[in-house]
């Protein structure tokens, strides 16, 4: 019964609550049955943004944030800045620090 599209192709024959992810603005999931209309749907700003760009959607819609190409400003542990973009996942070990590693690879 779980899952994105829940009973799919049964959706009419199903009573069972409603399964839909509940937002970021909400912890109040569903209520409605499976075979009926979702009711879930927030009409607050999408929250995806970062420093230099956001989604101009509201929550339940599409989001249209573009990629970021601004560098990251994070800091490792290390204390050097992160050499990744902005959004992407940090590198766990720092280029200045394991030079010879990036190089030999």
């Amino acid at each position: 019964h779980y899952g994105t599209v829940p009973c799919f192709g049964m959706q009419d024959q199903c009573h069972k609550p409603c399964q839909v992810a509940t937002c970021l603005h909400t912890e109040k999931p569903c209520e409605h049955k499976c075979h009926t209309t979702c009711t879930n749907i927030c009409t607050d700003q999408c929250k995806c943004e970062c420093a230099h760009k956001k989604c101009s959607k509201t929550c339940f819609e599409v989001c249209d944030k573009p990629c970021c190409n601004e560098p990251c400003d994070k800091m490792l542990k290390c204390g050097h800045c992160c050499l990744g973009l902005c959004g992407e996942k940090c590198l766990s070990i720092c280029l200045i620090c394991n030079r010879k590693k990036f190089l030999s690879d």
